[in-house]
């Protein structure tokens, strides 16, 4: 049996890509700050992810393809949300 091996770098970029449909969630029901700390933290993982393949020895192809997923993947989030309303618009 074989047992696979899961790489630091790797798992950042997992975190990434399942923080998108936690923002879109945030984003459709209105909590622009969440929104924006969750875009924040995915940014944060954009870098750490790349550095501790680097500082860990842990690049990879495989991980080059899962960060490129991941960095076209977040610009669509906002793809998805709806326009935001202001607070001065009368219903």
């Amino acid at each position: 049996m074989q047992v696979m091996r899961v790489r630091t770098a790797d798992a950042v970029t997992w975190l990434r890509l399942l923080l998108l449909p936690v923002i879109w969630v945030l984003a459709m029901l209105g909590h622009g700050r969440l929104v924006g700390a969750g875009l924040v933290l995915a940014g944060v993982t954009d870098f750490l992810d790349g550095y501790l393949a680097r500082r860990l020895g842990q690049e990879s192809s495989a991980g080059a393809r899962l960060d490129a997923i991941a960095d076209r993947s977040l610009p669509r989030t906002g793809d998805w949300s709806p326009p935001p309303q202001s607070s001065t618009q009368r219903h």
